[in-house]
């Protein structure tokens, strides 16, 4: 039993889970060991966080569904024109996916030679590819750039002279 000065509840260990009682609402939270999720079944409505074998994340509610998800190699939703960096360091890549059901955001994080302007060369890809520059900033040794594309798609490009850049596109589904 807890008492605070924003209300009164009551949270017990039960057969299914940890039961909670609230001045909020009730409900309880069950761990599923065998497919990897916390689920949530509550009377303002229900709800399950899923782990899946390969680090990707999925968060279920009476809404929808969130996934988010990492990789090293470049998922179907990164634009294959951008590839990746020519003096990639081995390894140092990572994407990740965010799904919110009517929109995925795609990003690539990418270590590479200094030398090489993988920021302003993806801008220029995009660019010649029918993209619209939207904010362009260029000072300091760091690159940054906000771009549409012909479906509505967004991207930001921000490269540093140190070897670094970060992209992240947003698609439409």
């Amino acid at each position: 039993m807890f008492n605070t000065d924003d209300g009164d509840g009551v949270i017990s260990f039960g057969e299914n889970g940890i039961v909670f009682n609230t001045d909020e609402g009730d409900g309880v939270v069950s761990f599923d060991e065998e497919n990897g999720s916390i689920n949530f079944d509550t009377d303002q409505g229900d709800g399950a966080i899923n782990f899946d074998d390969d680090g990707g994340v999925t968060i279920q509610t009476d809404e929808g569904e969130l996934g988010i998800f990492t990789s090293q190699d470049a998922p179907p939703t990164w634009p294959q024109a951008l590839g990746v960096p020519a003096t990639l360091v081995p390894g140092s890549q990572s994407f990740s996916i965010l799904d919110l059901g009517d929109t995925v955001v795609t990003s690539g994080v990418f270590n590479h030679d200094p030398n090489e302007p993988y920021a302003a060369t993806s801008i220029a890809t995009l660019l010649s590819s029918g993209w619209t520059q939207n904010i362009a900033s260029d000072q300091d040794g760091t690159v940054f750039a906000q771009l549409t594309g012909p479906d509505g798609s967004i991207a930001q490009v921000i490269g540093d002279n140190s070897g670094y850049t970060t992209i992240s596109v947003t698609l439409p589904q």
